[in-house]
């Protein structure tokens, strides 16, 4: 059961879940204004195909919640014919988190009889039903927050007998299987969701020495998980949703250490992480974490565990641009604890720039850069166990660097190119002693 007294007293919240819930059910929706008895009321607009051409019907919702109070809606709280006519409508609604009176749904029969406008009602019992509707289901979880920890797992069939769309805490989830009739234990799903749910919690991952919001209005959501019962593992198909026009925070190379070294095996079996980067308007009315457009091109996918060809263990280290490709090395997190680490970062960046500097037409291949800072620092006769790190140190610079404006990047190259800014020119020719020397 639903408590309805989980939404504020003021109606705000009840009328806001009763516009969700009619969007949802594919009607046109709006605000009216504030109705003659203080409440807002909506238009909602119904439209079908009939034989001869399309049918409209305009409607009149008024929201009535009582649910802290316990009180029946009626007759004398609403002004059923006066609102209807002020905006030529032709069927009232009323929405309420109680129930209307017997007196009220007796004045509903007698309006629709005699004055020809159709009346409905909706009380707590068939707004909760409509509620349990799967594409409704995400409104429990955004205006019923503690009663939606108390539904637990609903499974629905589909056409394909090894194939099931469940609804789970705020998340629809297609499970399905390569042979059996039925699907591995739910609660290893659920294992799979609390991992998901671990790593959006992660409110700040060092990375290659680069802190970075993970869970700042970009989330994980999981979207099927396909149990191949003949080898015993599984395959999860994960969407990581960010800002539309903005670059997201995670990388490729954060979901490889957390999924595919850390979580590749979770009570024992298998698990193939299938993961893809998706941009979403998070302000948009259109958007919805379980919108259908995110699942119907891959249902295929999910029904045979085949991996989608967008995810980002297909090209793991083809990751936006050439120098944040290459930093994908976590032994550089060890090389800085090592007791062997004594070169600075402002010696490191100083190595860049005198070799950039020294370049006619102030540009170098990375290549060039790093086999200069190698030698000017003799990483050769380092501790073997750090000979394959010093470039990514190296590398951070160089992106720390292009952070400051100081290098730029250049494309069109396989290898990528660095150059000097015309900043970090104009540093040079003022501040050629020192930097040439490494001091800043």
């Amino acid at each position: 059961m639903l408590d309805f007294k989980e939404m504020r007293d003021d109606g705000v919240e009840f009328e806001q879940l009763i516009r969700e819930l009619l969007l949802a059910e594919g009607l046109d929706v709006h605000w009216t204004g504030v109705g003659p008895d203080g409440d807002k009321d909506l238009i909602a607009i119904e439209s079908y195909e009939g034989i001869l051409g399309s049918i409209k019907r305009k409607w009149v919702v008024q929201c009535k919640h009582n649910a802290h109070s316990g009180k029946s809606v009626s007759k004398d709280d609403l002004n059923i014919m006066e609102t209807c006519l002020a905006v030529d409508a032709d069927g009232y609604l009323l929405a309420c988190s109680t129930q209307p009176t017997s007196a009220l749904i007796r004045h509903f029969k007698e309006i629709q009889d005699n004055k020809g406008l159709e009346t409905r009602y909706w009380d707590s019992i068939e707004i909760e039903k409509r509620l349990m509707k799967p594409n409704n289901f995400h409104l429990i979880n955004v205006f019923f927050e503690n009663s939606s920890k108390k539904i637990g797992w609903k499974l629905f069939n589909t056409q394909d007998t090894k194939f099931w769309m469940a609804y789970f805490k705020k998340y629809f989830i297609y499970l399905s299987s390569r042979d059996s009739l039925t699907f591995s234990e739910l609660k290893f799903v659920e294992k799979i969701i609390e991992i998901t749910e671990a790593f959006n919690g992660i409110d700040r991952k060092e990375l290659i020495g680069i802190e970075r919001w993970t869970n700042n209005i970009e989330y994980l959501v999981p979207r099927a998980v396909h149990y191949d019962d003949k080898n015993t593992n599984f395959t999860v198909f994960l969407d990581y949703m960010f800002y539309s026009g903005e670059k997201p925070k995670a990388r490729a190379v954060d979901f490889n250490e957390y999924f595919n070294q850390d979580n590749w095996n979770v009570d024992g079996a298998c698990v193939k992480w299938d993961i893809r980067f998706v941009e979403a308007n998070f302000a948009s009315d259109h958007f919805r974490i379980n919108h259908k457009d995110y699942y119907k091109m891959y249902m295929d996918n999910f029904k045979t565990g085949y991996e989608r060809d967008c995810s980002i263990t297909d090209f793991m280290y083809d990751d936006y641009d050439f120098i944040e490709k290459t930093i994908i090395d976590y032994e550089f997190q060890d090389f800085i604890e090592s007791a062997d680490y004594t070169y600075s970062f402002d010696k490191m960046e100083s190595d860049i720039i005198a070799c950039l500097k020294e370049k006619e037409g102030g540009s170098a291949l990375i290549e060039t850069v790093l086999n200069f800072c190698r030698k000017n620092n003799d990483f050769d006769s380092s501790d073997g166990r750090l000979l394959n790190t010093w470039q990514i140190v190296y590398l951070n610079s160089i992106m720390k660097l292009r952070e400051k404006g100081i290098l730029s990047s250049k494309y069109g190259s396989p290898k990528g190119v660095v150059t000097l800014s015309e900043k970090g020119r104009n540093m040079c020719n003022y501040y050629d002693t020192i930097l040439r020397k490494g001091k800043r």
